[in-house]
């Protein structure tokens, strides 16, 4: 068990590290490519920021030995809206191991809490992926949603966008709340899922089918077969990740889903009745969603060797070129205190790297479109 937890701590404070040489050092640089090419600014973020999401889910295969599995359809690499149930602060952290044995991590975006934005590092590349962080009020929310939707459109950028339906991960206030909702409105109370809240899973599936910016909805369910994490990061830091989780996946084309934001949201709501009852066939019979829905069993760690053993050479070469220069080096020390101190300013003054990128592109389209016009 101490193995586990030396093990755990070494787990996170690599991908803390890769956070730190990813925002600062390599994507820092790049800052003022967002108002001199903010299309190619994008790029280049986002395939930094898909080789750090892939890091800590290749992590727990080599140092615990999780093994991850699918059952369902395969995940394809097109413009998606995917929605999971959330057991756990980290599921988001687990999904990657879906992408990485279908199609890629470096252009998904995930709906997070604000409060997440402002963590060191690990907030400043998400910041830096445009990860769409909301309050939790809708008037809010509404409004900056609106602009993260249509900067993707415009640019017209392919992009896979993961939600949480539920809001907030399945703990005990989350389970008060979902409790308390089904109560006021005459519903049953789940044991294994939240009631969803469907109105930003229906607006934002509503405008990406508008400006045709989407293939198809994927609904995923997911389940820990030994070892539920409910502690979220802590668990991992003390040693006490999982085994094995499986992933229930099941694609609906765009055209499938209903047309208008009230049968939308009714539609989601079905889904997660359908979660409840696979869940608890899930945890109370084989731990195995096999035979739930057609589809093989795959194991997502076999997928991708090859990439796997890329991601870890890229990121110790890294760490060793970072820890090499910045000791060697009084200018590679002094710029990584300037782009510490860039991001700073950024999240007081500007609300952060991913607002001044949104408002930058749409200063350059503007431009773009007086020009054409005179």
């Amino acid at each position: 068990m101490e193995r586990d937890k030396i093990t755990g701590v070494i787990l996170l404070l690599g991908a803390f590290f890769a956070a730190f040489i990813g925002s600062v050092l390599m994507m820092g640089p790049s800052l003022p490519l967002m108002i001199l090419a903010p299309q190619v600014y994008r790029r280049v973020t986002d395939q930094v920021i898909g080789l750090w999401l892939a890091l800590p889910v290749l992590l727990l295969e080599v140092c615990f030995g999780t093994k991850f599995r699918a059952i369902g359809h395969k995940v394809a690499n097109e413009r998606s809206v995917i929605i999971m149930n959330h057991r756990t602060r980290i599921d988001w952290l687990f999904y990657m191991a879906v992408l990485l044995a279908y199609t890629q991590t470096t252009n998904l975006k995930i709906i997070l809490k604000t409060q997440l934005k402002k963590a060191p590092c690990l907030g400043w590349a998400m910041q830096a992926a445009c990860f769409v962080f909301l309050a939790r009020q809708w008037v809010k929310d509404r409004v900056w949603l609106t602009s993260v939707l249509k900067y993707f459109s415009e640019m017209r950028y392919s992009f896979q966008l993961l939600l949480f339906p539920e809001g907030v991960n399945f703990c005990r206030v989350g389970k008060e709340r979902s409790d308390a909702y089904a109560h006021k409105n005459d519903l049953p109370q789940y044991k294994y899922v939240l009631h969803p809240h469907t109105t930003g899973f229906s607006f934002t599936v509503d405008y990406l089918r508008e400006t045709k910016m989407i293939d198809a909805v994927y609904d995923v369910t997911v389940g820990y077969c030994d070892v539920i994490p409910e502690k979220g990061e802590l668990d991992i830091f003390n040693g006490n990740v999982p085994k094995e989780m499986q992933f229930l996946i099941q694609r609906y084309p765009i055209d499938a889903l209903p047309q208008n934001r009230e049968d939308l949201n009714n539609w989601c709501v079905e889904k997660w009745k359908e979660k409840e009852r696979r869940l608890e066939t899930f945890y109370t019979g084989s731990k195995t969603f096999e035979g739930q829905v057609p589809g093989e069993l795959v194991n997502l760690s076999e997928q991708s060797r090859l990439f796997s053993g890329f991601v870890m050479a890229f990121w110790i070469a890294s760490m060793l070129l970072s820890v090499w220069a910045m000791w060697t080096s009084t200018t590679v020390l002094w710029t990584v205190v300037l782009v510490m101190a860039v991001y700073v300013v950024l999240g007081k003054y500007f609300e952060g790297v991913d607002h001044l990128s949104i408002a930058s592109f749409n200063f350059t389209q503007d431009l773009t479109h007086k020009a054409r016009t005179t």
